[in-house]
């Protein structure tokens, strides 16, 4: 069985909310709002078939590759002790075997500026 490695990072920087399709074909990216983009894209392993599918659901890790955190005294929406409130989220909307369909957000003084991705999957 052979073993296919898509990897790279979505570059969120300047866009605190949004989503973004990574298509598991060609390992590009659609449907991102404008400002974020794909880098480092890289592919590994086996080509794929015509139809672009993995045979099965691949596996896929996301984590926050780069962080900006600007602590200040005093924010909107701070707690009231006084101290910001940041969140930070990163998740998927739509999980197949053609794409994966990533979600990130971002508040307070933080912003997601990008998100690396690996997926694994058997072709």
């Amino acid at each position: 069985m052979a073993m296919r490695v898509l990897s790279g990072h979505l570059v969120t920087r300047g866009v605190p909310e949004g989503h973004a399709t990574i298509r598991f074909s060609d390992n590009t990216l659609s449907g991102a709002p404008p400002g974020v983009g794909i880098g480092s894209a890289l592919t590994a392993g086996a080509a794929m078939p015509a139809s672009g599918q993995f045979r099965h659901k691949p596996t896929f890790m996301l984590a926050i590759r780069e962080l900006k955190i600007v602590e200040t005294e005093w924010v909107r929406g701070a707690s009231h002790e006084g101290k910001e409130i940041d969140t930070l989220k990163i998740d998927t909307t739509r999980f197949d075997k053609l794409s994966l369909e990533v979600f990130w957000s971002s508040g307070g003084g933080s912003e997601i500026q990008e998100i690396s991705y690996m997926i694994i999957g058997d072709v």
